[in-house]
């Protein structure tokens, strides 16, 4: 590694972008879209398995310690990424719905839900900016960077939904767990490194999301109207923050070898509602109504990620394996889902110089999914995915400085699911805990008119929109181009 690179600075300005990242920190972000897609044209059309060769601004996802072996850098590009994926529902028998039973009805019949069963055939398309920087300050031997990626289309998105039963009342469909709401958030890295030798380098950097939280205050003066009532607001925006730590090692001439670690992080939302109804004031039980709704957007898990790369005259071949921590994943309503399996996700890609003026490239990955099998109560969906890219980098001269203008293109295959819901005998009620398929209508309640069981409440009645079982495919389709400049 050339140890005087940090002497020669690069343009002041280049500071000047960093600094305003790190400002921009303070706004909603999260690793989602880099997970998925990868940051910058160069290292997607790799395949992004980047953690031992990252030399631009891109290393401040894949390893920080990777900007002590590059020159000061700024780019910028875009990123576009469709979708063809389907979640298809499997036909319901006869004989589960919740039945109507009039105003005795202990739940809301299937027949008054007001949407229908529906399969899912789209997610949201991702569009998005991306900007970067590295410099040096002009101190030797240190980097500092910032990085910005931005939806064009929204600042972020906030939606939720249940896996289980619950969401027949709502949008009585299935979603894509680890796609489609992860790629429209904003994401903000900042960080540093440092050369502590000519082959040895430390990396350490935040990536930053935002938490709300508070009490709304709630009065509603007629309880058989409750479409008019009085809130007051009360909510406080405060932040997440995850570490990111690299180590870089320059093993051999041509030969770097990388440590990454990503620290878990999420978009947190916990708001409580205080609600007064006249007319309870006298009942202390219910008066007032004390509301908690965590919610948990966004999740990324801690990531360890081991990577080398090979450098010969006009080719470079590098690769990683990322160890993903998913059995602490996070769902919607802030539950920890320990079922969730640890994953490993290898990336591989090739460079070649055929002219000074034009590089090929192209890289592949596969990404298990960490959802088990979804044969009882719940509904995540989500396919494992192989990734398939490539691209073309332009080294030219523009005002006296090397530039470079890369684009690529991505398709990720959603290897297919099939899913089929376990019968049995028996069926535990839907409470807190239960993770087989269960029963929203109890057998052995009574019809209070009559003292004997229901008859329409034997056997099995689900308004599960995951009943009986369902599959997923697809596929996406991403591309993006940018440009970066070196000083």
């Amino acid at each position: 590694m050339d140890m005087d690179r940090g002497r020669r600075g690069g343009a002041p300005w280049v500071a000047v972008v960093v600094a305003c990242l790190g400002v921009l920190a303070a706004a909603p972000s999260e690793a989602g879209p880099l997970d998925i897609f990868g940051l910058s044209a160069r290292s997607t059309a790799l395949g992004g398995g980047m953690s031992g060769e990252a030399n631009d601004f891109s290393a401040l996802y894949y390893n920080m310690a990777a900007m002590s072996f590059t020159e000061p850098n700024i780019g910028m590009g875009i990123l576009v990424a469709v979708d063809d994926v389907n979640i298809g529902l499997k036909a319901r028998p006869p004989g589960y719905d919740l039945p109507d039973r009039g105003q005795t009805s202990a739940r809301i019949p299937t027949s008054y839900l007001l949407r229908p069963r529906e399969n899912t055939d789209d997610i949201l398309n991702t569009y998005g900016f991306y900007i970067g920087a590295v410099s040096s300050l002009g101190i030797p031997n240190l980097r500092i960077g910032g990085m910005a990626y931005l939806p064009v289309n929204r600042l972020g998105l906030q939606r939720t939904h249940f896996v289980d039963e619950r969401e027949q009342y709502f949008s009585n469909g299935l979603d894509f767990e680890l796609l489609g709401v992860r790629t429209q958030h904003q994401v903000i890295i900042v960080g540093a490194s440092y050369a502590v030798t000519e082959w040895f380098s430390v990396g350490l950097g935040l990536s930053f999301l935002p938490s709300t939280g508070g009490t709304n205050f709630v009065y509603i003066d007629n309880p058989t109207d409750q479409a008019n009532v009085d809130v007051v607001l009360n909510q406080e925006q405060a932040g997440n923050v995850a570490p990111h730590a690299g180590v870089m090692i320059e093993a051999a001439p041509g030969v770097q070898v990388g440590l990454t670690w990503r620290g878990e992080i999420y978009l947190s939302v916990d708001v409580k509602n205080e609600i007064q109804i006249r007319g309870f004031q006298t009942n202390e039980d219910v008066f007032p109504v004390l509301q908690n709704l965590p919610n948990t957007l966004a999740y990324s898990p801690h990531q360890l990620v081991m990577g080398a790369s090979y450098k010969a005259e006009g080719l470079s071949v590098m690769g990683d394996v990322t160890y993903s921590l998913w059995d602490r994943y996070l769902n919607n309503q802030a539950e920890r889902n320990a079922n969730f399996r640890n994953t490993l996700t290898p990336r591989i890609g090739v460079e070649m110089e055929l002219e000074p003026w034009f590089t090929v490239r192209t890289g592949i990955g596969y990404e298990r999914t960490p959802v088990p099998e979804q044969t009882g109560r719940t509904n995540y969906v989500d396919n494992d995915r192989l990734i398939l890219s490539m691209g073309t980098g332009h080294p030219l001269e523009l005002f006296g400085f090397p530039v470079e203008v890369s684009w690529f293109v991505q398709a990720q295959y959603l290897v297919p699911r099939d899913v089929n819901k376990l019968p049995s005998g028996q069926y535990a009620n839907c409470e807190p805990g239960v993770s087989t398929l269960c029963d929203e209508l109890p057998d052995e309640v009574v019809d209070p008119s009559t003292g004997q069981p229901v008859p329409q409440h034997q056997g099995l009645q689900t308004g599960n929109p995951g009943f009986p079982g369902f599959g997923s495919w697809g596929q996406l389709l991403a591309l993006g181009i940018d440009v970066r400049w070196r000083y």
